[in-house]
């Protein structure tokens, strides 16, 4: 008796203020549906970031000096177990036509850390063509095909090349375009660039990268990833261990 008479005074309350009621309906799927987005969205942000980083096999541990690295810092570093190493190449220039501050990098054949994920073309293949960050649009009329140059650079042998492609990097993923500082320039790296290496007139690497298969297991952003990449790092500095003294002495 009491529910049915409760019920006739909701369905009543309901009719007479059914523009308030379908609000409200509105308001709390509108809350609900939010809720489930944002639980949904990063761990799917998650699994495509690890997707991407693995595919692209991005470096699990780099190092850098200023001072170069040579062949037997390599050799040192190969010593590490279960890491595939790769010592690469690069410069700071000056793009010609604007003077944007692009950070060049030595491209080979054989590149298995860090890949390129081509948005356009193909890569180099020949002494005279590059690769442009996809984001050098915004900063010159460049497309395929057309002539890119430089200003006159130190240790870079050719200063004009060929646009053969455009791509994104695994390791410049920020959004706000910040690629790192230089020294030349207005200090800011604009975007990057792949050359064949052979055009880098340099005697010593700039870095060597590490790369070791698994450790993301399936999430690289979680602590436990953290934690494996700390103990890595400590195996390269004890392969790398005195070569920085070494090196000063050379």
């Amino acid at each position: 008796m009491y529910r049915k008479i409760l019920n006739t005074m909701l369905g009543r309350s309901i009719r007479r203020s059914l523009g308030r009621f379908v609000a409200i309906i509105l308001i709390i799927m509108l809350g609900v549906l939010a809720y489930v987005g944002v639980k949904g969205i990063g761990p799917a942000y998650t699994d495509s970031a690890t997707t991407m980083v693995d595919k692209q096999h991005l470096a699990d541990v780099t190092v850098t000096s200023t001072a170069g690295l040579t062949h037997s810092d390599v050799r040192a570093a190969r010593q590490v177990k279960g890491a595939q190493v790769m010592a690469t190449k690069s410069l700071f220039a000056l793009a010609r036509t604007d003077d944007s501050v692009v950070a060049v990098n030595g491209y080979t054949n054989n590149r298995q850390l860090n890949r390129l994920m081509l948005t356009s073309g193909h890569l180099p293949r020949h002494a005279n063509e590059i690769v442009l960050d996809a984001r050098a649009h915004d900063y010159g009329h460049y497309r395929l095909g057309s002539t890119y140059r430089f200003a006159k650079t130190s240790h870079l042998q050719r200063r004009t090349y060929r646009v053969v492609g455009f791509a994104n990097s695994p390791q410049f993923i920020d959004s706000t375009y910040n690629q790192g500082n230089a020294n030349i320039g207005n200090g800011q790296v604009a975007y990057f660039a792949y050359v064949p290496a052979r055009n880098l007139d340099l005697n010593v690497y700039t870095s060597i990268s590490f790369y070791f298969q698994g450790l993301t297991h399936g999430n690289s952003f979680s602590d436990g990833y953290k934690v494996r990449a700390a103990h890595k790092v400590t195996l390269v500095k004890h392969a790398l261990r005195g070569r920085a003294a070494t090196r000063r002495r050379s």
